[in-house]
């Protein structure tokens, strides 16, 4: 059943994990073309954990149109490659943590950075029409989606320890 203060939950973490994309993509750069941190998808991670997959599903989607929009990119490349690899990434992790529960969190954080990447990478073969040269830059960027994906991990499992969302959802009966 969805309840008000679950609905103000969702947008609380919606919400951040469009702030954390808008600023990412408007101010942080590390130098290297394609290659961000993934700061929003540390929210869609700990939705899955702490409330679900139907949950971490409707905030990534939230996210990505929402954050297109404040963009200014929204039904662009940019929309496209960001909706393939979140949908990659997001099936991805979705798999890892509902049938391989040896796996950590760090563990799906890495396995969803880098189906994120491949599923972008799709796109940008599509779109180039150049198999081979986008498919090299994919090992370039794989080094980079393996740290990110451990770094985003790390950072959920620390947000964990606090215990805010369980203190949230004991608090309203989630």
């Amino acid at each position: 059943m969805v309840t008000t203060p679950k609905i103000a939950l969702l947008s609380m973490l919606t919400a951040l994990a469009v702030v954390l994309s808008v600023v990412e993509s408007l101010y942080i750069n590390v130098g290297i073309p394609g290659i961000r941190l993934g700061l929003a998808n540390i929210l869609i991670l700990l939705t899955l954990y702490e409330l679900g997959p139907k949950e971490a599903l409707e905030v990534n989607i939230f996210r990505i149109f929402i954050a297109n929009i404040f963009t200014g990119s929204i039904f662009g490349m940019g929309f496209l490659m960001s909706i393939a690899g979140a949908i990659f990434s997001f099936i991805a992790m979705l798999v890892f943590y509902l049938f391989f529960k040896k796996f950590s969190i760090i563990g799906v954080s890495v396995i969803g950075s880098m189906f994120h990447l491949f599923g972008q990478i799709l796109v940008a073969m599509l779109y180039i029409e150049s198999f081979l040269g986008v498919l090299n830059y994919f090992a370039l960027i794989g080094i980079s989606g393996v740290i990110t994906g451990i770094i985003v991990g790390t950072i959920v499992i620390l947000i964990q320890k606090t215990k805010v969302i369980e203190k949230y959802k004991n608090r309203y009966k989630l």
